[in-house]
């Protein structure tokens, strides 16, 4: 398995955090909980098209 670098993790950690303050600005009566499941969801599909070896 390759080793993702660290620009990859921010730039993920960055995009996570953006998708969840729309999210929120979206829903703002949604848990945390639910908006992390959402965001998960949506990322789900696009995770499984990495090649990571």
């Amino acid at each position: 398995m390759k080793k993702i670098s660290n620009e990859i993790l921010k730039r993920a950690v960055v995009a996570g955090a953006s998708a969840a303050l729309k999210s929120k600005r979206e829903h703002p009566n949604d848990s945390e909980e639910e908006i992390l499941k959402r965001i998960i969801l949506d990322c789900g599909p696009i995770a499984n098209k990495i090649d990571f070896d």
